[in-house]
């Protein structure tokens, strides 16, 4: 535009017939230059205006949306921290409630450790892990010491029954009383010695060696007695040959 107004002013300068129309063109031509200079200063100025105005706009939403997203991810994170502290409470108290109030010493260790490993999980996945491994570890030891004690019912039941099997063959040889050359007295002393040969290995030595005497004591004095009655009898038969051949 410039070199086009220059143009047209030094043409008009050369046109002029005159000095006055040469100063007129002169002038003339300087005008429109000034002219076309202020405006394109105008322009210029507004075009770094229009671009630093677009530059802050531009820098004051880079850092709004900067912000924005610091604030999401902040806001994410701190959501992250409570869903996997919520999770690790949660396991923690499913872990104990598992091992009980009353647990034994190997539980409470195996439970200390389970908890430790939760606390110390970093993401919701290793929480899962952990409590599971921990349920796992738990439920073994619940299962190895409920075994253990079933073993140890089964055991003592057996030493109950045991001890009141060699209690009522001890009441058997007790009941015999006084040994006497009778039919009950003989079938006491059976009766008692079946039983005690009855006896599981565990209820036989429950029986004193005392009540064993007693039983085989009652047991020789009453065929004794037996022998005694069958020498009467052969002797009322008047034959001792009668008796030597008994």
């Amino acid at each position: 535009e410039l070199k086009k107004i220059l143009e047209d002013a030094v043409s008009k300068v050369n046109a002029a017939a005159t000095l006055d129309d040469v100063t007129a063109a002169t002038t003339n031509g300087k005008n429109a230059i000034w002219i076309q200079l202020d405006s394109e200063a105008e322009a210029k100025k507004a075009a770094e205006e229009a671009a630093q105005k677009e530059a802050e706009e531009a820098q004051k939403a880079a850092e709004e949306a900067a912000q924005k997203e610091a604030e999401e991810a902040k806001k994410a994170a701190e959501e992250a921290a409570q869903k996997l502290a919520a999770a690790k409470t949660t396991a923690i108290g499913e872990l104990k409630a598992l091992v009980g109030e009353e647990a034994s010493a190997e539980l409470k260790i195996i439970l200390e450790d389970a908890v430790s490993k939760v606390n110390a999980a970093a993401t919701l996945d290793d929480v899962t892990a952990a409590a599971t491994n921990g349920k796992n570890a738990i439920q073994t030891q619940l299962d190895a010491e409920a075994e253990a004690k079933k073993a140890a019912e089964e055991a003592q039941k057996a030493a109950e029954e045991a001890q009141k099997a060699a209690d009522d063959v001890k009441d058997l040889i007790d009941d015999i009383g006084t040994v006497s050359y009778t039919d009950e007295c003989k079938e006491a002393i059976d009766k008692a010695r079946t039983a005690y040969n009855e006896l599981s290995d565990a209820a036989t030595s429950l029986v004193s060696s005392d009540y064993v005497q007693k039983l085989s004591d009652a047991a020789a004095e009453h065929a004794e007695l037996e022998a005694e009655e069958k020498i009467k009898r052969c002797t009322k038969n008047g034959s001792r040959e009668t008796f030597y051949q008994f």
